[in-house]
C-alpha cells in the first residue's frame, strides 16, 4: 500500500464513515488508464519496486490487468501473468476487504467478539479478560503477533488444515 498527499485533485472524494453500514454513497470513479500506468511505474521507480502484477476485478470478473517490470533481474525475466509471488503483507490488504464486505451485508459489527464467530477463543496477549474484536484486527491493536513457529514458508499450498493452522498460530501468542 502506499500513502500520496492529498492534493486539490481529492477535495471532491467522497470520505466513508465506515462506522455505519448505512448511506454508503456509490460513486464511478474513472480514471485514465495512462495515468495510472504512469504512476504505477513512477512508484516502482520510487520505491525500487523490480516488478509487480495488477488486477482489478469488478463484479466478479477481471476488467483490467496488467504485468510490470522484472520477475529476475539477474536473469533478465520479466513479470508476466503466470509470475507467482510470496503473498506477504498483501494478505492483510485482502483479509480487510473481505471483512469490510461482510461487515456491509451485516454479518458482524467492528466491536464484535472475534471469539463469537470461532470455534476457540483466542485471548489477547498483553490484556487477557479483553476480547479482541474486528476493529482491533484491522487497526492492528489485538496484539497478534507474527508465530513463526507455525507460519513458515510454503512452496506451494499448506499442508496443514486450516482450522489447526489457525488453532497453533492464534493460540500460542506469547
Amino acid at each position: 500500500m502506499f500513502s500520496v498527499t492529498p492534493d486539490s485533485q481529492d477535495a471532491n472524494r467522497i470520505r466513508y464513515d465506515f462506522n455505519s453500514r448505512e448511506n454508503y454513497i456509490s460513486i464511478d470513479n474513472y480514471r485514465d488508464e495512462d495515468a495510472l500506468v504512469a504512476f504505477i511505474e513512477s512508484t516502482m521507480e520510487t520505491h525500487l519496486i523490480p516488478g509487480l502484477s495488477v488486477s482489478i476485478v469488478k463484479n466478479n470478473n477481471i476488467v483490467w490487468e496488467k504485468q510490470f517490470g522484472y520477475a529476475n533481474i539477474i536473469n533478465d525475466i520479466l513479470v508476466d501473468e503466470n509470475t507467482m509471488f510470496i503473498l506477504s503483507s498483501i494478505s492483510k490488504t485482502i483479509t480487510a476487504t473481505a471483512l469490510m464486505q461482510l461487515f456491509e451485508n451485516g454479518l458482524f459489527d467492528l466491536d464484535d467478539d472475534i471469539d463469537t464467530y470461532l470455534p476457540f477463543n483466542v485471548n489477547h496477549p498483553d490484556f487477557p479478560i479483553m476480547p479482541i474484536t474486528f476493529r482491533m484486527l484491522l487497526t492492528h491493536s489485538s496484539g497478534i503477533r507474527d508465530n513463526w513457529s507455525v507460519m513458515t514458508y510454503y512452496d506451494g499450498d499448506s499442508e496443514l488444515e486450516l482450522n489447526y493452522y489457525l488453532n497453533q498460530y492464534l493460540l500460542d501468542l506469547s
